[in-house]
């Protein structure tokens, strides 16, 4: 979206996740470079080519920038995925492990030290929710990018 809007790049850069995640306020001279110094349609690119948009937080607040999409913004803060978004993490940095900081950011009861159990209904609940959340992404920047 950004390469095909590069005016939106000063909406990403005013949020304030992006803030906190560093991202740099100018273009270093060896982007521009890289870039022939056209980056008019390579905006995307340049923000986040060596940048992580893999966070939570982070996918949210570009949504919001971007699209500014109410409906989107509120399914992307949704308590279901936050709590996907917490699962992924304890699966992935922690094996599955159940820790303090898990259960501090979720409603889960589950004992510290035990595996992270997923049932076929949270399972069911949270694909019908991803669903949901990439056809709206996907409708949202074919709205944006006309």
């Amino acid at each position: 979206m950004l390469n095909q809007v590069p005016d939106l790049a000063s909406d990403i850069l005013a949020e304030h996740t992006f803030k906190k995640l560093g991202l740099p306020r100018g273009i270093p001279i060896e982007t521009l470079r890289d870039f022939s110094f056209d980056v008019s349609h390579s905006m995307g690119f340049v923000l986040f080519g060596e940048g992580r948009l893999d966070s939570h937080p982070a996918i949210a607040s570009v949504c919001k920038a971007l699209y500014k999409n109410p409906g989107l913004d509120q399914l992307l803060k949704s308590a279901t995925l936050w709590k996907l978004a917490q699962r992924r993490n304890l699966i992935v940095h922690r094996r599955g492990i159940v820790d303090t900081q898990y259960l501090e950011k979720t409603s889960d009861k589950q004992p510290v030290g035990s595996k992270l159990i997923v049932t076929s209904q949270d399972i069911e609940r949270d694909l019908a929710e991803v669903k949901d959340v990439g056809l709206l992404i996907a409708h949202s920047a074919a709205i944006a990018g006309n």
